[in-house]
């Protein structure tokens, strides 16, 4: 009789202690967690803990713990690089809303620092570039228009406004061949076939 309350006994305790470990691993957000407060300085715990939670949309969360593995392990190729593409999302939403309010010295600066921590965001390199030619800066607008080009901008925009950038610079001859590349793509866009035909005029 006592070894069966015993026996009783022991599962009621194992039950109970695997009820409390599993609210820490109900998902990864939660594993990891409690990883870090085992051992706050176990980077790998604090770069699945940052994957965890861009994974969950905390990009907030997500860019401290990648920091904070960073510290501990400069050398983190991993986590600097998912921390710069979240805080190159961060700046360009930062960008859009100045854009919006036509601050556009503030936005360029906003999209300028998103292009550096990630030059794949098409987006940014748009819309720094359309700020740019706004400021009067076309020369430096000139890049960033280009790459968003090549990498397949889907506003038609884009190559008019580095058609506009060349033509402007005496370049006529690049500017055609953008305008002609972009006609192929956006066919029905009247701005490019209008400053196409006039720019074919000038020749």
């Amino acid at each position: 009789m006592g070894a069966g309350v015993f026996a009783l006994a022991v599962v009621g305790i194992l039950v109970a202690l695997s009820w409390r470990q599993s609210g820490y691993w109900r998902d990864s957000v939660s594993l990891w967690t409690r990883a870090v407060e085992i051992d706050a300085r176990n980077d790998v715990a604090l770069y699945n803990l940052g994957e965890a939670l861009a994974e969950a949309g905390r990009r907030d969360d997500a860019i401290a713990r990648y920091e904070q593995a960073l510290a501990i392990v400069p050398g983190n190729q991993a986590a600097r690089t998912n921390r710069n593409l979240l805080m190159a999302v961060r700046f360009e939403e930062e960008g859009n809303r100045l854009a919006a309010n036509r601050d556009l010295a503030a936005a360029a600066a906003r999209y300028g620092a998103a292009v550096r921590l990630d030059p794949r965001r098409t987006h940014s390199q748009a819309a720094l570039g359309m700020a740019l030619v706004e400021l009067g800066r076309p020369g430096e607008a000139r890049a960033h228009l280009q790459a968003a080009i090549d990498q397949g901008v889907s506003d038609p925009a884009i190559p008019n406004a580095l058609a506009y950038v060349l033509s402007q610079a005496g370049d006529n001859d690049r500017a055609i061949a953008i305008l002609r590349a972009a006609r192929q793509r956006f066919p029905d866009d009247p701005n490019i076939a209008r400053n196409l035909t006039a720019l074919e005029q000038r020749r």
